[in-house]
């Protein structure tokens, strides 16, 4: 279901696209969108999320997929609405614009630091402490489901690694603690090199990237690269990702070039393509 939410309090999920109301209260006609995937057989909430910014954002229409992939429409007239690089158009035009988004199937992907595009956060900070964490790795085992986490800072990845997720998405700030943590779990990393240099990029086409990203983006890509090295050099599992569309779709094959640029060998690039990729997934 999906629908407009103007209360703060509205239920969302641990590890959804936004866990926090952006719109106001009062007199001003303001409120988010909401994206709401409930179970048709028990009635329970299986994962729950606000889409919006400070304006008056609304989902007008949503369709799924064979994979559970939720696409969805609406307006919006909130200009930090969130936007993708790369996308057709990241700019708030006057008025009222449509939108077009599209969701993952399901609530494995958490997020365990702050990232670069997101506003609000600092990327080297946890968010989930390690009991709220087991759970829902618990929960997902229950399930026959793995668990990945969108994690960069230090204190993130190692929440992830102790609780039992599977693959650690970015790892920017990995440090040998997290290295050597990865190692005794057999826990996955996926690099996704391509994203802080995608928004780079998008930043020289003069596409709207809001300046908070662009800073963190200028302060990551190095140190992104140097943790990845580290990794490859120690042995952690690498499966390639990239991201995307935070860089176009189609692009994605540069995350190889960038892989043996840090150290790993151009077969290794080409196994965490395909058969490292597929063990990853299942």
């Amino acid at each position: 279901v999906g629908g407009q939410a103007d209360s703060a309090d509205f239920p969302v999920t641990p590890g959804a696209f936004d866990v926090t109301y952006n719109g106001g209260f009062g007199a001003t006609l303001t409120g988010d969108a909401f994206v709401s995937r409930i179970d048709a057989a028990s009635g329970v909430l299986l994962w729950s999320t606000y889409l919006g910014g400070l304006g008056n954002d609304h989902v007008h229409g949503l369709a799924v997929d064979g994979s559970g992939r939720v696409a969805l429409g609406g307006s919006v007239s909130s200009p930090d609405f969130p936007v993708t690089p790369g996308a057709h158009d990241a700019t708030k035009n006057d008025g009222e614009d449509a939108f077009v988004a599209r969701l993952s199937a399901d609530f494995t992907w958490v997020f365990t630091s702050g990232g670069v595009l997101s506003p609000r956060d600092d990327p080297r900070h946890g968010h989930f402490r390690d009991a709220e964490l087991s759970i829902l790795v618990e929960e997902a085992d229950a399930a026959g489901i793995f668990v990945m986490a969108h994690a960069q800072g230090a204190p993130g990845i190692k929440a992830a690694v102790r609780a039992g997720i599977r693959s650690i998405e970015h790892g920017i700030f990995l440090d040998e603690e997290a290295i050597a943590m990865m190692l005794e779990r057999g826990t996955w990393l996926v690099p996704t090199l391509l994203a802080p240099q995608g928004v780079l990029d998008a930043e020289a086409a003069a596409a709207a990237i809001p300046a908070a990203s662009l800073r963190k983006a200028h302060e990551v890509i190095d140190v992104h690269r140097a943790a990845v090295g580290r990794a490859i050099a120690a042995g952690v599992k690498i499966a390639m990702g990239t991201d995307s569309g935070v860089t176009p779709h189609g692009h994605n094959l540069r995350e190889l070039a960038l892989l043996v640029e840090n150290g790993m060998t151009p077969l290794g690039a080409m196994l965490a393509t395909t058969r490292s990729a597929a063990e990853l997934i299942g």
